[in-house]
């Protein structure tokens, strides 16, 4: 019974993570071969709006081709350079107001460290700006020679992100959105072949 549920749970956690990622299309030259092994980024010099996003799809897809069996180039000439984008689509912005997220009093009532006798009880409110994205991920391998184009791949995702309406700059919550960014990824390097030992 516990395994029956535990089942149903995983299958609706990957069709709400499918349901944010609607297409991935990828292209792989057939030169992508045996002989690749080495790589480094092209340096990015875009200003990201989502920076963290940005960083975790570059971590996401050192760690997948590290599985394939690539390693990054450190002092050596690449074999193949990657290089990234992430572009807006749309995007929807919705001040979201949450009460009571912490109530004080009667008695002795205590916000930020100063403690203060009351008769009345307090609510405080706590409000975030929840930016919903439809994006375009983007990632490009290019012979560190020719410059010809390896593999090619791209992914639209509804990434949701919150951030403190104080402090817009201040990201609340990015976990759900590495996740998909995670799973776009993965569906984006699927085709690339594995190393040769």
């Amino acid at each position: 019974m516990n395994k029956m549920v535990l089942y149903i749970c995983g299958m609706l956690f990957l069709s709400a993570c499918a349901q944010n990622v609607h297409t991935v299309d990828t292209h792989i030259s057939e030169n992508f071969t045996a002989e690749y092994r080495t790589y480094k980024w092209i340096p990015d010099v875009k200003k990201r709006l989502v920076p963290e996003g940005a960083e975790e799809l570059v971590k996401k897809t050192d760690e997948l081709l590290r599985s394939k069996g690539y390693q990054k180039a450190l002092n050596e000439e690449p074999d193949f350079l990657m290089s990234f984008d992430i572009s807006t689509l749309s995007n929807d912005v919705k001040v979201e107001k949450t009460t009571g997220v912490a109530d004080y009093g009667p008695g002795i009532s205590c916000k930020s460290g100063d403690c203060e006798s009351t008769n009345r009880k307090v609510t405080t409110h706590d409000r975030s700006v929840s930016v919903n994205m439809l994006v375009l991920l983007e990632l490009t391998a290019h012979d560190s020679k020719s410059k010809s184009i390896l593999w090619n791949a791209t992914s639209q995702v509804d990434l949701v992100m919150a951030y403190d309406a104080d402090e817009t700059n201040r990201l609340i919550d990015l976990v759900k959105a590495r996740k998909l960014i995670d799973s776009a990824v993965s569906n984006m390097a699927k085709k690339v072949p594995s190393v040769k030992m």
